[in-house]
């Protein structure tokens, strides 16, 4: 089993039980406003169902018998809520193994991850997965999810296994790994999470985690999913997937099926694969990337960022960055057309040194753009200089981004139509001057300490 380091984690909002239960209950109707969240979940479908259920107790940290998360799951009925919202305890340790949840909805609620939370909850697996989840909806709420290990003859989900659908809110999974047992020709997908249903993921993480096959194909180091994709204001993060003998595809993110992908206000970085650094998209749906960042994904093979095969692309104010590959297509590769919109594509690299192309594709329309380097022709108007990013970081709002600096030819020139604010949401609006910025991070007009960053950091081609 591999060894995984915490990483750096946004900060996560106190909730009372009510306020999840009644947020729960009234996700269908949350009307647009200046916020990301706001426009997700008006816009964006695939929102989670509503708890109908009963409310049952967990009262303490016991891995079985009674008043323990295993036995309290036992007795659940359809639509009910799990309620870990009261335990002082910190840590439910799996030692007999994962937890069979039943084929209909549930929600596990806990009691959050925020620094003024009364109580920080993780749930550990013991070499076994999680959670095993039959058909349903599986609603994740205020936890963290660790350490799962899955090596069995279907190697699917580390941590989480769905043949249904999966809402993750406000959690962390991170940690696992799935892994092909020893001389086994099968493959492994979904380091963390495997599902077949459907994925609705906002303000979560999932990070640190494997998918390992010896012999066949690895997929998505950290999330493999089947069904429709939604993933608002969440961080997909150095996850990786390994294959020694064949190709190891989708280091943070897998997606197949027929449904839609959409990606808005998050943020895929360091992750790592043959082929599909940051992801693979293998759907009939359309893809759309909306003001979220892509970074610092690697693939040893190519297409270090992203690799889109079937469907549509549309990337709208993204910023593209500091993707690397060995071979080929460091940046977005799409086998389909695209379109770009107010979106930076810039210094990503070929560690071999072909081609460097930041977006390849047969074609692309779109405009208001800076890309540095492209297969085809780009839409007039499109910038070719340097965008003057800063390094990766937290500068606000729930996931990292790349400040753009002072003296950028991506300030005032981008289209922010149809979006009040930037990446980071909240009070971080998309237009501050003339015109929104390029890419998915709005200067706010201050003078901070990055307008005095070395000239080595924001250089295009280096990585420091």
């Amino acid at each position: 089993m591999a060894c995984f380091y915490r990483p750096e984690l946004p900060t996560f909002q106190k909730r009372s039980l009510a306020a999840c239960i009644a947020t729960l209950l009234a996700v269908h109707t949350i009307t647009a406003s200046a916020d990301n969240e706001a426009i997700a979940l008006s816009t964006l479908g695939n929102v989670p169902p509503s708890p109908t259920g009963f409310v049952r107790t967990v009262t303490n940290c016991d891995d079985a018998g009674s008043g323990s998360l295993r036995d309290t799951v036992l007795s659940a009925t359809g639509g009910d809520v799990i309620d870990l919202t009261q335990l002082t305890c910190s840590d439910i340790t799996l030692l007999t193994g994962k937890i069979a949840l039943p084929s209909n909805d549930m929600t596990l609620l806990g009691p959050g991850l925020g620094p003024e939370a009364s109580n920080h909850l993780t749930i550990h697996g013991y070499y076994d997965r999680v959670f095993d989840k039959g058909l349903g909806t599986l609603t994740i709420s205020g936890l963290e999810i660790t350490d799962g290990f899955y090596q069995g003859p279907l190697p699917r989900g580390g941590c989480i296994s769905s043949q249904g659908s999966l809402v993750i809110e406000d959690s962390i999974i991170s940690g696992c790994e799935v892994d092909t047992p020893w001389g086994s020709n099968a493959f492994a997908a979904g380091g963390a999470i495997y599902l077949n249903g459907d994925l609705w993921m906002h303000n979560s993480v999932v990070t640190n985690s494997v998918a390992y096959s010896e012999a066949n194909v690895a997929y998505g180091g950290g999330v493999a999913a089947g069904g429709v994709v939604t993933i608002v204001q969440s961080t997909i993060s150095d996850n990786k997937a390994i294959s020694p003998q064949a190709y190891a595809i989708g280091g943070g993110l897998k997606v197949f099926g027929f449904g839609d992908v959409k990606i808005l206000g998050s943020t895929i970085s360091g992750n790592e694969a043959e082929l599909g650094g940051g992801m693979q998209i293998d759907t009939l749906g359309t893809s759309q990337i909306t003001n979220s960042t892509l970074s610092g994904n690697y693939a040893s093979q190519n297409d270090g960022a992203a690799w889109f095969l079937n469907g549509l692309v549309r990337l709208t104010n993204s910023t593209v960055t500091r993707n690397s590959s060995y071979g080929y297509f460091a940046g977005i590769y799409t086998q389909q057309a695209i379109t770009v919109q107010s979106s930076i594509l810039a210094d990503n690299r070929q560690v071999a040194d072909y081609l460097t192309y930041d977006i390849v594709a047969p074609s692309i329309a779109g405009g208001a753009n800076l890309i540095m380097s492209a297969s085809t022709s780009t839409p007039s108007g499109t910038i070719t200089e340097c965008p003057r990013l800063a390094a990766l970081k937290d500068n606000g709002g729930p996931t990292f981004t790349h400040a753009i600096l002072p003296g950028s030819p991506g300030i005032d020139v981008g289209d922010g139509t149809g979006l009040a604010v930037d990446q980071r949401g909240g009070g971080y609006l998309r237009a501050v001057g003339a015109n929104a910025d390029i890419g998915a991070f709005e200067w706010q007009g201050e003078l901070d300490d990055n307008i005095f960053k070395s000239a080595l950091e924001i250089q295009c081609d280096r990585y420091d």
